[in-house]
C-alpha cells in the first residue's frame, strides 16, 4: 500500500514515482508528468499559423508555471523541506525564463517601434532588453547555486545521528580496553 508505505507488489516496483512525495501526495508525479506534457507538447498547437511569432504561448506558459508554483507552495507535496525548496525555486526559475522571453519578443518584434518597447517593458531597446534578460537569468542561476551551496553547509555541519531517547550524538568510539565489542 502506498499511503502506509510498503513495498508490496506494485507499490514497490513503483517505488521512484511515490518515494519523495508526502502519503497524502502519492499521485504528485502524474501532475508534474501533465504539467511538463502541457508546456512542452501540448502549448505547440496554440495558434498553430502565427503562434512562433505572437507572444500569446510565453503567455500561457508564463500562466501554467506560475499557477503550479502557486500551488506548489501551497500543497507542498514533497516529503521534507530541501526538496520542496528546490522545486518550488525550479518553478521560480522556469517562470523567470518565461517572463525573460516574453520580454524578449515584445522588444524584438519588427511591428513594435523602440519607443513601444519602452511603453510596455520600460526597455529602451531590444538589446538592452536582451542584457537585461541574460543578467536576470544569470542571477536566477546564481541564486540557485547559492541555495545549493548553502544547503550543502548546513547538511554538513548538522550530526547526522542522534540518540531517540536522549536526542544527544552517540559516542561512537570504542575504548582501548575494548577488543570485538566486548570489555
Amino acid at each position: 500500500d502506498i499511503r502506509k508505505r510498503r513495498d508490496d507488489g506494485l507499490a514497490g516496483s513503483t517505488r521512484f514515482l511515490w518515494n519523495d512525495y508526502s502519503p497524502q501526495f502519492f499521485f504528485w508525479e502524474v501532475v508534474e508528468t501533465y504539467r511538463k506534457l502541457v508546456l512542452v507538447s501540448f502549448i505547440v498547437f496554440v495558434d498553430i499559423d502565427h503562434g512562433s511569432n505572437k507572444v500569446l504561448r510565453l503567455a500561457i506558459g508564463t500562466f501554467i508555471t506560475g499557477a503550479y508554483a502557486v500551488v506548489l507552495a501551497t500543497c507542498h507535496p514533497m516529503r521534507d523541506v530541501p526538496s520542496h525548496n528546490f522545486a518550488l525555486a525550479a518553478q521560480l526559475v522556469l517562470l523567470a525564463c518565461f517572463v525573460c522571453g516574453s520580454v524578449i519578443k515584445l522588444c524584438e518584434d519588427d511591428a513594435y517601434l523602440e519607443e513601444d518597447c519602452f511603453s510596455l517593458v520600460g526597455i529602451a531597446s531590444p538589446v538592452q532588453a536582451t542584457f537585461i534578460v541574460v543578467g536576470a537569468c544569470a542571477a536566477t542561476l546564481l541564486a540557485g547555486l547559492a541555495a545549493v551551496a548553502w544547503q550543502v553547509t548546513t547538511a554538513a555541519r548538522r550530526p547526522t545521528l542522534r540518540l531517540a531517547k536522549t536526542g544527544e550524538e552517540p559516542i561512537l568510539t570504542l575504548p582501548a580496553t575494548c577488543h570485538s565489542g566486548t570489555p
